[in-house]
């Protein structure tokens, strides 16, 4: 009988300590009050993940999928949200100050949701593909934080502000399409070229101090107090 021939083994192959880290860190960013400081979570998939309360300063978001997300609450401020889904997802009481958001944010909900400071603004000199911009279309952000925000060209047709803070905010091109802007405070808020067609400004503070008002398209569709 010719002996048997025995298969050398294979060496198992070391685990990618960059692969891990990712896991470990996708693994945490499931769960309420994760600390994921300064966390890459670059292109995960966060579906329907909670994570309220979370700590999540610094952290790169970009092109993640924060779909239907419980945020309530989280810590996001300095983060990096560019081509970042974040559609239906609950950022209620959550801090974005100094965020920088190029995302898609339809129907999110961000009451009182500390904005301020933040770099929501389209940088067309920066996107070789194309301009892209922020689109809070139907979100709601009644008593939000925006004062001092760069929301150039960003897209709120639709969005509820009704009682925020955009004091000093930028507002010039975007689309405000029937928005509500219901005692919000537009003291110094930049509004040239914006779009307000149907968009209520009844109630608003500082009225006066807006900026640009006069250059604002379809402004004679937008509703005011009555003089």
């Amino acid at each position: 009988m010719k002996p048997k021939s025995v298969k050398p083994r294979q060496r198992r192959k070391a685990p990618d300590p960059g692969l891990t880290d990712t896991q470990d860190k996708l693994r945490e960013a499931k769960r309420a009050r994760a600390e994921l400081v300064k966390a890459n979570l670059f292109t995960c998939d966060l579906t329907d993940a909670v994570l309220t309360d979370a700590d999540l300063r610094g952290a790169n978001l970009d092109g993640t999928v924060l779909r239907r997300t419980n945020l309530q609450r989280a810590n996001l401020e300095g983060a990096s949200l560019f081509a970042t889904i974040v559609e239906q997802a609950d950022l209620s009481g959550a801090n974005l100050a100094r965020t920088r958001i190029i995302g898609y944010l339809k129907n999110a909900k961000l009451v009182r949701a500390n904005l301020s400071g933040a770099n929501i603004g389209a940088d067309p000199g920066n996107q070789s593909m194309g301009v892209m911009r922020a689109s809070f279309v139907g979100a709601d952000l009644s008593g939000a934080d925006l004062s001092n925000a760069n929301l150039f060209k960003a897209d709120f047709s639709y969005a509820n502000l009704g009682g925020a803070r955009l004091s000093g905010a930028d507002l010039s091109n975007s689309d405000l399409v029937q928005t509500d802007f219901s005692r919000a405070d537009l003291t110094g808020t930049k509004l040239n070229k914006a779009d307000v067609n149907g968009a209520n400004f009844r109630g608003v503070v500082g009225r006066a101090q807006i900026k640009g008002l006069d250059e604002a398209r379809n402004r004679d569709k937008a509703m005011f107090d009555a003089p």
